[in-house]
Parts: structure tokens; C-alpha cells; sequence
């Protein structure tokens, strides 16, 4: 996979998190977030929402040296400027995606 194909996936993958945070973490004021798979009641909607569409999509992202070693996305409590930040590169990766698939050809 070319490096210059997109947003990272392991940043798209983090935001998604971020944005997801307050359903995962409730009123939690402090902690991190190791990311597996959920299980045990652990849900949120806006993760399940932007993982369904981001991950049937990964071609259309670069891979970040660090997410392939490691598999592994460790987010901290997010402050509201992260929050923004996270929002921001979704909006980025949807229109990003929306434009790749404009471009792959037709069969």
C-alpha cells in the first residue's frame, strides 16, 4: 500500500475511538482505552456507526509504521480540543473515501 494514499488508517481508527469515547467510558474522568473488540455490554453506536464504514473502505487509508507493528490503539481520556481534532479527520476520511470510490473504475 502506497504511504501517500490517504489519511492513516491507525489515525482514522483512533478518531473514531475518541468520538466514541463518552458511550465506552461513561463519566469516566480519567483512563486509557485499549482496544480489542467489545464484549460485556460495551457498546457505542457512533464507533459501530464509523467502523462500518471505515472498515470495509481500509484500501483507501495508508498504514502508519506503528499501527502495523503493533495492531494496538491505546487512547487516554480525550480533551475537547482532541475531541474536535477526531471529528475533524472523520469528516476528512469520509470525504476522503467518497472521493476514492469516485475514482476506482467502473466493471
Amino acid at each position: 500500500m502506497k504511504p501517500d494514499k490517504g489519511p492513516s488508517l491507525g489515525r482514522i481508527l483512533e478518531s473514531a475511538v475518541i468520538l466514541g469515547w463518552s458511550d465506552l467510558m461513561k463519566d469516566a474522568k480519567s483512563g486509557v482505552l485499549h482496544l480489542d473488540h467489545f464484549e460485556d455490554g460495551f457498546r457505542s453506536e457512533s464507533l459501530t456507526d464509523n467502523l462500518e464504514f471505515i472498515m470495509p473502505h481500509q484500501h483507501a487509508f495508508s498504514w502508519s509504521p506503528d499501527f502495523e507493528r503493533t495492531g494496538l490503539l491505546q487512547i487516554k481520556l480525550p480533551t475537547e480540543q482532541e475531541i474536535a481534532a477526531a471529528a475533524d479527520s472523520l469528516r476528512d476520511a469520509y470525504c476522503h473515501i467518497n472521493s476514492f470510490s469516485a475514482e476506482l473504475p467502473r466493471a
